[in-house]
Formats: C-alpha cells, structure tokens, sequence
C-alpha cells in the first residue's frame, strides 16, 4: 500500500535529512519500498547534488555537505524568480539546447550574456557595424570569402584566412554566445556543441588572420574521465569524422597513457594544409577533452 508521507516528517529518520529538506521540502513523495531501499534514495539524491555542483562549480573536492546545500539553496531560489523562464526561454533559443538543462548553466551563460551585451554594445556597433568601414560593406565580405576557399575543417560558416573584422562580423551573425578579445585570440566561454559546453578560442588579431582554434572541456576529476572526458572526446571524434571523414590516426588511450601537463592524442587528421587533433589532457589533477585546428598554409604565410 502506497503511503504518502510529508517530507519534514520523514527527514528526522535519515542522517541527510537537509539535503531532501532543500530540494524536496515541496514535494510529497510516495514510498512503496522497505526502509533501506528508501535510505539508498537518499544516497543517490545526495550523489546527484555533488555530482551538479562538481558539474556547475568545478569544485571536485570532498565539499562539505552544508555548502553544497548552501549553494543549492542560491541556485533554487533564482530559479523561482519570474525571470528565470525568460532566461531559461532565451537559452533554449539561442543554443537549441532542449535536453538534460542544468539550472547553473542557464543562470551562467544568460549572466554572461547580458554582460557582454552591455559592456561592448558600443564597440560592436561601432566596429561591426560601421558603414563607413569598407570591409564591413557586402562587396568586402564577398570578397575576403571569395579569397577564403572553405574546408571542412573550418569553424562552419567561418573559414581560415579571414581577418579580424570580417571574422566578428560573420562569428556574431551566426552565434549569440559573447567573444572576449584577449589581444592574442578570441574567446568564447560556455558554448554549446553536441550537447556539452566547451570554451572556444579562436587564434585571430587585427595583424594576423584566422588560422587556428581550440576547443576545451571543463575539467573533471579522475573518477569522471571515461563518463565526462571520453564521452566528450568521442562525441568530437564523431562531429569531425562527419565532416572530414575517418582520421588518419585514432589511437586506444589508457589511463597510464594520459600524462600530467601533456596531451594524449586520441584522433588526428593530417590533410593537405590542416591539422586537427583530439586529446585528453592533465592538468593539476584534473582531466578534460581539447580539439586543436591549424591551417598551416595560413599560418605559414603569416608568420612573424
């Protein structure tokens, strides 16, 4: 027989009773199973929380349970604000994400947003936009991707070669996620592909064309290498394969193969003028995936 049971009542018999308190203290739960299943429950929901700040945070220490809570009780109350469902509604648009959502993620990437749109609403619309600059004019574009051949390695719809300018202005037609200009590349944080969040940096400046990008997963502790690091690593060996066929070398890593501050390649593909390379690395005790593209024919003409 089904029993329903108020949550505050039933906490005082478990020693995690905060952790059920903070995200179910809403909800009535119905329990048909004996005590220790239910107290493995507890376990799993306990489990799940660690497992979304480690994922949200970073923070792969044995946090204390009170701070996680802490932390979980922030994020709870701005999902309950009015606001959230349009920042939830923005980023389902904007990344065509619709699947296994994260609240933290949201809340991120729409902060990160709404930063960048105000801190360099002016520089946009004043270096993107200009009409008075003449490669921002259509007979300007056209011509910097006439000269600009595509590849399928290229980070679609933006080919190798490009200069700066021309290169911001197709990057911010085609994607909302914001760029940060740290003089020697671009940088893209929390963008979305094949449904994991990657930083992007994009090797361009105003003296030296787009010639190669890098694209890095979070870091993950080691008991998350084959769930998080290959699991990313082989959702991008099957992104670029569709693209640019099978790689020329895909290599088994094993865990003594991944070495500290190094990069243990996974595929490569070596075609005519690019290089592209799929790795795990190890860095500071934590590991994650990295995707380096170079086009050498361009890097090679421009040189220093």
């Amino acid at each position: 027989m089904n029993i329903f049971i108020n949550p505050l009542i039933l906490l005082k018999h478990f020693s995690k009773c905060k952790l059920l308190l903070l995200t179910l203290s809403h909800t009535l739960l119905t329990f048909s199973q004996p005590y220790e299943q239910q107290d493995g429950f507890f376990n799993e929901l306990e489990k799940s929380l660690l497992q979304e700040y480690t994922l949200c945070t970073g923070d792969s220490s044995n946090s204390n349970i009170d701070k996680v809570l802490l932390w979980k009780k922030g994020i709870n109350q701005q999902t309950a604000q009015p606001e959230y469902q349009k920042m939830l509604k923005e980023f389902i648009l904007h990344t065509g994400i619709i699947k296994d959502i994260i609240p933290c993620q949201v809340l991120n990437w729409y902060r990160d947003r709404t930063h960048y749109l105000h801190s360099h609403e002016s520089s946009i619309s004043k270096v993107l936009l200009s009409t008075s600059d003449s490669l921002l004019d259509s007979v300007g574009i056209a011509k910097a991707l006439a000269n600009c051949p595509p590849s399928p390695f290229d980070f679609e719809p933006i080919p190798f070669g490009l200069p700066q300018v021309i290169f911001q202005r197709l990057y911010h037609q085609t994607f909302s996620i914001p760029l940060q200009n740290m003089r020697k590349c671009l940088i893209a944080e929390h963008f979305p592909l094949r449904g994991s969040y990657y930083t992007i940096t994009f090797y361009v400046t105003k003296k030296r064309p787009f010639f190669q990008y890098d694209i890095q997963g979070y870091t993950y502790p080691g008991d998350s290498l084959d769930q998080k690091v290959r699991a990313q690593a082989d959702q991008l060996l099957e992104f670029f394969s569709e693209k640019a066929g099978k790689p020329d070398q895909h290599n088994r890593i094993g865990f003594f193969d991944i070495k500290k501050d190094t990069l243990a390649s996974v595929a490569q593909w070596n075609r005519e003028h690019h290089l592209a390379t799929i790795s795990i690395g190890l860095s500071q005790g934590r590991y994650y995936t990295k995707v380096s593209v170079v086009d050498n024919k361009v890097l090679g003409r421009h040189k220093r």
